[in-house]
C-alpha cells in the first residue's frame, strides 16, 4: 500500500494536526528574510527601507491587537483567519480563556458557588483569575454529588454544545465568528 494511501485518511480525519505541519514554517522565514536583506542591498534610502519594513510589519500587529490575550492563534490566517476555523480547528489550546471567564463569573457568581469543568487543568487556570473562591467539580458525569450552578466550557471537542445542553449561554468568549469558550448557567 502507497504511504500516500495511509497519510491522507488521517490527515483529513485529524484536520487539527496537519497544522503542525506549519513547524516549518521559521526555515521558511529565513529564507525570506536572507532574501529581504538582500534586497535591502538594493534599496539605498533609509526612508524607503523604514516605509518597507513598516509596512511588512503592519499585519502583524493589527492582528495582535484585534486578538489580544489570544495572539497564538495567528496562526489561522493562514487556514482563513477567525472566520473559518470554527469548530474545524483548536483555536485556544492553552486554556487563555479561562481568565476572561472567571473575570466574568468572578462578577456574576457568589462565593462559594459550584462551578463546573470538564477537567482540572481548566479549573487551574480558572481559578488564577478569579476573585471568589468558588466549588468546582468536574464532568460529565451521571453521579454529580452537587448541582452546579455554571459551567466552563472549551468549545474545543464542540464540549460548550455537547455537554450539558440543558444549560443557558450567558458568556461567550470569541474572536470573530469563532467561539473559544462559552459560560453556561442552570437554567
Amino acid at each position: 500500500m502507497d504511504p500516500g494511501e495511509i497519510a491522507a485518511p488521517y490527515l483529513l480525519q485529524n484536520r487539527n494536526h496537519f497544522r503542525q505541519l506549519l513547524f516549518i514554517v521559521p526555515p521558511l522565514f529565513a529564507m525570506a528574510g536572507a532574501s529581504i536583506d538582500e534586497f535591502a542591498r538594493w534599496v539605498k534610502q533609509q526612508a524607503v527601507r523604514a516605509g518597507l519594513v513598516a509596512l511588512g510589519l503592519l499585519p502583524g500587529i493589527i492582528a495582535g491587537f484585534w486578538l489580544h490575550p489570544y495572539e497564538y492563534v495567528y496562526y489561522n490566517a493562514l487556514v482563513g483567519w477567525t472566520s473559518s476555523v470554527e469548530r474545524q480547528f483548536e483555536t485556544d489550546y492553552w486554556g487563555t480563556t479561562m481568565c476572561e471567564a472567571a473575570k466574568y463569573v468572578s462578577g456574576q457568581a457568589q462565593p462559594g458557588d459550584t462551578v463546573l469543568f470538564t477537567g482540572p487543568t481548566l479549573s487551574q487556570l480558572f481559578e488564577r483569575c478569579a476573585t471568589h473562591p468558588f466549588n468546582y467539580i468536574f464532568g460529565p458525569s451521571e453521579s454529580l454529588t452537587e448541582e452546579p450552578g455554571v459551567a466552563v466550557f472549551w468549545s474545543r471537542f464542540d464540549n460548550d454544545i455537547v455537554l450539558y445542553p440543558e444549560f443557558d449561554p450567558v458568556f461567550t468568549i470569541r474572536r470573530g465568528k469563532t467561539v473559544f469558550a462559552v459560560v453556561k448557567v442552570m437554567p
